[in-house]
């Protein structure tokens, strides 16, 4: 594989901004958003879940699905692209997720804490870089 510097520069970073983009899109519950990050037939495999949810219209009714109430924020950090070809990498990610329900009564409470991993494989379809399987998992 000939790649140039600059090119895989600019995989690179499309990469990393597209799951910055779809863990900004879940945080702040634009969830449409969120389901336009996957490919047509991509999967999202969920901590938990044996089954993928499978296509953008799966994956935002799950989300869709989640109490208005849930508040989450992801930190997402040690990102790193594994370049397969100009259409195809592999973004790895450790995620710190914060969650909290808003509508508990107790709002001193503190945020759940999980510490856990995204492996999201990436195309390029028409110029635009998709996630085709996210692999999400906790670890801690």
């Amino acid at each position: 594989m000939n790649i140039t510097q600059p090119l895989r520069t600019d995989i690179e970073g499309a990469c990393i901004r597209l799951v910055l983009d779809a863990v900004h899109a879940v945080d702040q519950q634009i969830y449409r958003d969120f389901a336009d990050c996957f490919s047509a037939d991509g999967l999202l495999y969920r901590p938990g879940q044996s089954e993928p949810l499978r296509g953008p219209a799966a994956i935002l009714d799950a989300y869709e699905s989640r109490p208005a109430s849930r508040m989450t924020r992801h930190i997402c950090t040690n990102m790193r692209v594994d370049i397969h070809s100009v259409t195809s990498s592999t973004v790895y990610s450790y995620v710190q997720l914060y969650a909290k329900d808003l509508s508990d009564a107790d709002s001193s409470s503190a945020p759940a804490l999980k510490v856990g991993e995204f492996e999201d494989h990436c195309v390029c379809q028409n110029g635009r870089w998709l996630i085709a399987e996210r692999k999400a998992r906790f670890v801690m």
